[in-house]
């Protein structure tokens, strides 16, 4: 079985305050945008995102390439996502946060592909990066810091 639900529940937004709380946590910013896939995401990552988060493209990270059997945006192989993910230094035992601008639609596919692979604590941040700046939260343009994962993380890849 390839999602297996939990019988505690989780939570699954998480606000702005409660997340800038949480020790040791990842931002990444999911932002995408159906009339500019290829470009609005980065262009806007490019602009100011959450201090010291990592961007997540949906076209080349969270998708395969389409066929006429898939639809526009297939899950991507195991092996691909996973390589991004150890590639980001993302680990199943710390908390990530997921963001958009487009109300957590883009932000919750992340989330529920990390759900699906056992991570621990992935939340959307409640109201994307718009609630984080009505808040109070900067933005910030430089590149964060990245320890690639441990295997010991992945054992299947």
């Amino acid at each position: 079985i390839f999602f297996r639900p939990r019988s505690t529940m989780r939570r699954n937004f998480i606000s702005v305050s409660a997340a800038t709380a949480l020790k040791n946590s990842k931002f990444v910013d999911c932002r995408w945008s159906l009339k500019e896939p290829e470009t609005y995401g980065p262009a806007e990552f490019a602009k100011g995102r959450i201090p010291n988060s990592i961007f997540v493209d949906m076209e080349r990270d969270l998708a395969a390439q389409p066929t006429p059997e898939s639809g526009r945006h297939p899950l991507p192989p195991l092996s691909n996502f996973i390589g991004w993910l150890k590639s980001k230094g993302l680990q199943k035992n710390e908390p990530i946060v997921c963001y958009d601008d487009a109300g957590g639609s883009c932000a919750a596919r992340l989330w529920w592909m990390l759900r699906c692979l056992g991570f621990q604590e992935p939340t959307i941040l409640e109201g994307g990066i718009q609630a984080w700046q009505k808040a109070g939260g900067t933005l910030d343009t430089k590149d964060a810091t990245i320890v690639t994962a441990n295997d010991e993380d992945f054992p299947e890849s």
